[in-house]
């Protein structure tokens, strides 16, 4: 098992062949991490890295790190998986919260993800097909931009660091243009929604875009996505009254001094949410929390979220509102360089008897939709 799994992700792509030379970003001691190439189907030619690795820096002594955790994974965690998932302390393994080996991000992702729409290679195809014959892109008759214009001119604002999908002509485009504009077709009711371009491009970074597809629309289909995307005021209420439980429970004096300032979730949280994080942090950060989520739930995004305000709390405790406001939307992104402090943090939260009593009532309010 572990020879087969460790032959599948021995191929390697190259981000930087999708990065003009005189674009790329410059990093210290760059470290090239392969993607996973784990399937081989007639979807995978178009891979939006299939040529692609994503480079990170490191030391040598990180580097090892790295390996011994894949080496883990192959050897513990992949082979043992149904015995491990079903497990009933899985969700608290430091093992899990030590994150998924980047080569093996995409596999991992895809089986926590599952499937649960049945959509399968033909209905996508049929469903791209459609999308493109029914879907202009400007509606002449309104006068109004359609669902594939704001895709459009959200795609050059997404990882614009990366300047990957600034270019209309170029595979990286093309790629995730064809993912959201199928998948605002397939969900018409969530459509599409400026921000959901990151989360769409943070799977493409693991995956090819069948794959893709069907994870970015499954997300979208759990009750935490579904209200976010739609901006369903009483259920955000409910995700946004779990989030203030947690924050006053673990950061009591930033959630009153929150209070005092009248800083509400609508302020900053909505945002964190809808991209998951994938806006806000960069992309090792923000995929290291996704490891997490998927596996935890929604629970963990408000961990994350209070996690990240408690790392700032000294500063935070001290600003006005507009120096808190800058403070959460520029200061902590740009200064949370590593994820191992937010984990620090994140794992001494718990679920109260109070959190749970909230997280059941959301359940059976879901159940009686």
């Amino acid at each position: 098992m572990q020879e087969r799994l460790r032959t599948v992700v021995k191929k390697t792509f190259n981000l930087l062949d999708l990065i003009p030379e005189d674009e790329r970003i410059d990093m210290p001691s760059p470290v090239f991490v392969s993607v996973p190439y784990l399937r081989k189907d007639q979807y995978s030619s178009t891979n939006l890295y299939e040529n692609t690795t994503y480079f990170l820096s490191a030391t040598l002594e990180e580097r090892e790190m790295i390996r011994a955790n894949e080496d883990r994974w192959l050897q513990d965690i992949l082979p043992n998986w149904n015995q491990i998932i079903n497990a009933p302390d899985i969700k608290r393994t430091p093992i899990w919260r030590a994150q998924i080996p980047f080569r093996l991000r995409g596999y991992v992702w895809k089986k926590l993800i599952h499937n649960k729409l049945g959509i399968t290679p033909e209905l996508y195809m049929e469903l791209q097909s459609r999308a493109h014959q029914e879907t202009p892109v400007y509606d002449e008759k309104s006068g109004e931009q359609n669902v594939g214009e704001l895709i459009r001119r959200d795609l050059p604002r997404t990882f614009p660091e990366l300047k990957l999908f600034k270019n209309p002509e170029s595979e990286a485009y093309n790629q995730i243009l064809k993912v959201l504009e199928t998948a605002a077709f397939y969900q018409p009711e969530i459509g599409y929604v400026q921000g959901m371009s990151y989360v769409c491009a943070i799977l493409l970074l693991f995956m090819n875009h069948y794959d893709a597809f069907v994870c970015f629309t499954n997300l979208l289909n759990t009750p935490f996505m579904r209200s976010v995307c739609k901006v369903d005021p009483s259920s955000l209420a409910k995700h946004s009254q779990l989030f203030q439980i947690i924050f006053a429970q673990y950061a009591p004096n930033l959630y009153q001094h929150f209070n005092n300032l009248n800083i509400t979730t609508e302020h900053f949280l909505l945002d964190w949410w809808l991209t998951l994080f994938s806006k806000t942090f960069s992309i090792p950060i923000s995929t290291h929390i996704w490891d997490s989520f998927l596996l935890e739930g929604e629970i963990f995004i408000h961990f994350a979220a209070v996690g990240a305000l408690k790392l700032f709390e000294t500063q935070l405790l001290e600003a006005s509102f507009e120096k808190c406001l800058d403070l959460i939307t520029t200061q902590i992104p740009k200064n949370l360089v590593d994820s191992k402090a937010l984990f620090a943090i994140i794992k001494d939260f718990e679920i109260t008897p109070k959190i749970q009593a909230i997280m059941e009532e959301m359940d059976k309010e879901i159940l009686n939709l």
